[in-house]
């Protein structure tokens, strides 16, 4: 491929979104890893808001971080958005029906890892026996 042959990254930022949408995540759950977050002026109806956008590790396109996405981030991973890169994440898509109107979302789940190590089971307490003995024969 040469350097004149577009990418999807491409036709999306001439023909269509330059961003990822609740579209491209029909039926899906994703898996990826935040590799990147960064402040973008970003048009919506009009008019040019600064939004914060993450890139992903896989889509070529850069996610724009909702507010919703924001709260979730920073529950679990704290108020500094540096601290979110490298963070597990999927996304995937919801509908909602709204009146008449029915509107899709992009989502964003965090796999929690638990750095706690797991505690022996009953199975391996002293004394435990897992024959009865008590029945009569």
């Amino acid at each position: 491929m040469n350097n004149d042959t577009p990418t999807a990254l491409d036709i999306a930022r001439i023909y269509g979104t330059a961003h990822l949408r609740p579209a491209d995540f029909i039926d899906l759950k994703y898996a990826t890893t935040i590799t990147d977050v960064r402040k973008e002026a970003v048009w919506k109806k009009g008019r040019q808001k600064l939004r914060f956008v993450m890139s992903l590790e896989g889509p070529e396109l850069p996610m724009v971080v909702k507010a919703e996405h924001v709260r979730t981030l920073v529950a679990a991973l704290g108020p500094e958005p540096a601290s979110w890169v490298g963070a597990a994440v999927f996304l995937y898509a919801t509908k909602s029906d709204l009146g008449d109107k029915s509107r899709s979302g992009l989502r964003l789940g965090l796999h929690v890892v638990s750095s706690a190590e797991p505690g022996p089971s009953f199975m391996d307490e002293p004394g435990h026996n897992d024959t009865d003995d008590s029945s009569p024969d």
